[in-house]
């Protein structure tokens, strides 16, 4: 069975929720990678590592792989976190207990 994101979170030494780690993933995107899609983003080697560094930085967690973090951002397009609807979104997600978005 895959380990729970809120349990490799905190495996590689990220002290927040898994909601705030996906607030930060969608803000960062939107911030710096705005106009991009996520798929633009996530096959693109130098972006996807400029992207990853930049989460990295925003919640000082350098041990994040890379991987992890941009299969979490594909998860929150997946999810509808970055539709039309996604500052509504977010906000579900933030206050969710769980860091889930409801449906």
């Amino acid at each position: 069975m895959k380990p729970r994101v809120a349990a490799s979170l905190k495996d590689f030494g990220y002290t927040g929720t898994p909601a705030a780690f996906r607030a930060a993933l969608i803000a960062v995107r939107a911030e710096h990678y705005g106009g991009w899609d996520i798929e633009e983003l996530t096959y693109t080697k130098n972006q996807a590592a400029d992207y990853c560094a930049l989460v990295r930085e925003r919640i000082s967690c350098p041990k994040l792989p890379r991987v992890f973090i941009v299969r979490n951002l594909v998860n929150c397009r997946k999810n509808g976190m970055l539709g039309k609807k996604a500052g509504a979104s977010l906000a579900a997600v933030a206050s969710s207990p769980d860091g889930q978005a409801a449906e």
